[in-house]
């Protein structure tokens, strides 16, 4: 098979013998992060609220080759139950769920963690019937550093290393956490404006 390369060379001489020494690099991955990055930067650029998780989502699963991509907040303050903020299966808009955390990877996600399995994830974890791949990271809060929510990817099929885009996802979860907390000011800017109209 044909695939990217990087390669550095260097010449030099040792004990009278001339040595030319090269070093070829893999780029796949990289690339594969490159275009990943620029892809879903600008399709989500001038979004924001629902319209921006739900295109992100959709992008994660064509860019990781993934099924489902789930963007979730918090449901309660022990950070063991969750609601989507979006879910999707490819170009379809699923319906939000809310669920607990207890005895899937959501739960490593939530105490901090980055998870990637390229397969056996139903076997690991009885509960995720059906997914055998996994990707996802937490989402912070910008301001305080807790831990809100999580991105994820998964499949029904087994995937390769180069699915394991922790990284990325890490970026676009810092955009997520930050549009979080923006949804929340405005609102609690439009709460104290209609408590002042009211006053007024």
């Amino acid at each position: 098979s044909l695939y990217d390369v990087e390669i550095s060379g260097n010449y030099i001489e040792y004990e009278g013998q001339e040595i030319t020494c090269s070093i070829v690099r893999d780029i796949r991955k990289r690339r594969l992060e490159e275009n990943m990055l620029r892809i879903v930067s600008e399709a989500t650029s001038g979004l924001t609220g629902k319209d921006f998780f739900t295109e992100l989502a959709k992008h994660i699963t064509v860019t990781l080759s993934m099924r489902y991509a789930l963007i979730t907040e918090c449901a309660n303050e022990q950070r063991t139950r969750l609601r989507t903020l979006c879910y999707v299966d490819g170009d379809v808009v699923l319906d939000n769920i809310e669920y607990d955390t207890a005895d899937i990877p959501c739960e490593i996600i939530m105490r901090g963690e980055d998870f990637f399995m390229t397969s056996g994830v139903e076997a690991r974890f009885p509960k995720e019937k059906g997914i055998e791949s996994y990707v996802g990271v937490p989402i912070y809060s910008p301001s305080k550093g807790d831990i809100i929510g999580h991105i994820i990817a998964v499949d029904p099929n087994p995937v390769t290393s180069e699915n394991n885009q922790t990284a990325i996802l890490k970026i676009f979860a810092s955009r997520v956490g930050a549009e979080l907390e923006r949804m929340k000011a405005e609102k609690e800017l439009e709460v104290k404006n209609i408590e002042l109209s009211k006053r007024l």
